[in-house]
C-alpha cells in the first residue's frame, strides 16, 4: 500500500488506535511500520471508548509511555503523532523534539506535491 501511495505522491499515515493494543502490539506495528517506510504513524483516531479501571468509558488518548514506546521501536525518519488526550500536544511536541523532527503539518495539493502549513 506504501508503494501505490508514494507512487502516487502521496505520505500514508498509519493510526494505531493504542487503547486497544498492548505494548507488544504496539511494538509490531511500528516494526511493521518501520519496515514498509511509512511517513508517519498515529497513537488513535480520537473516537474510540474503553471501560477504565473505575467502570467508566472514556477514550484514554495519547500517553507519554505509548510515545516513548513507539519512538523507540519506530524508525527515526518516521513521524510519531500524538492524538486525544489533554498532554497530547506538548506529549507529541516533546517526543519530536528528541527524535530531532521539527513538529509540521503538511498537506498535499491537487497536483500531489507537499506544503507546509503554518
Amino acid at each position: 500500500i506504501n508503494q501505490a501511495v508514494v507512487a502516487a505522491g502521496a505520505i500514508l499515515k498509519v493510526i494505531f488506535e493504542n487503547d486497544y493494543l498492548t505494548h507488544e502490539e504496539i511494538i509490531r506495528l511500528c516494526e511493521i511500520c518501520s519496515e514498509v517506510n511509512v511517513a508517519f504513524v498515529k497513537t488513535s483516531t480520537g473516537y474510540g471508548f474503553v471501560k477504565q479501571e473505575n467502570g467508566m468509558y472514556s477514550y484514554k488518548g495519547a500517553t507519554p509511555e505509548h510515545l516513548k514506546l513507539m519512538r523507540k521501536h519506530t524508525a527515526p525518519h518516521i513521524q510519531i503523532k500524538a492524538a486525544g488526550g489533554p498532554s497530547a500536544a506538548s506529549a507529541g511536541m516533546a517526543t519530536a523534539a528528541r527524535a530531532g523532527h521539527k513538529s509540521r503539518r503538511r498537506r498535499v495539493d491537487f497536483n500531489g506535491r507537499f506544503k507546509t502549513a503554518s
